[in-house]
């Protein structure tokens, strides 16, 4: 099965109803199999949560990351792809996810 594939299976039997739990989604983007990043986009309530960096790193990478070996590092991107950090002000935040 293609990297691509594995990971977007993770996301829909694992990732994906453990964040609709809390009324959220996420939704995969792109994976670069060279480097090994993956690049997501939050949704619903995941938009402009507190907890969204940490649900990233410590669900979603970590689970991957276990689940399929060549991934390396998980990002969320917002809607022009650009990638979102940890420390980014709440405006940036809350654009988490929306359509254009």
């Amino acid at each position: 099965m293609a990297i691509k594939a594995q990971i977007q299976e993770v996301l829909d039997s694992t990732i994906r109803p453990m964040v609709a739990r809390h009324k959220g989604d996420v939704e995969l983007v792109e994976v670069d199999e060279n480097t090994g990043i993956v690049q997501v986009r939050f949704q619903g309530m995941c938009v402009g949560c507190p907890m969204a960096y940490m649900t990233l790193k410590a669900g979603i990478e970590a689970e991957l990351m276990d689940k399929v070996p060549e991934v390396r590092e998980v990002v969320a991107v917002d809607e022009d792809g650009n990638p979102l950090e940890e420390n980014e002000e709440d405006e940036d935040l809350n654009d988490w996810g929306k359509e254009a």
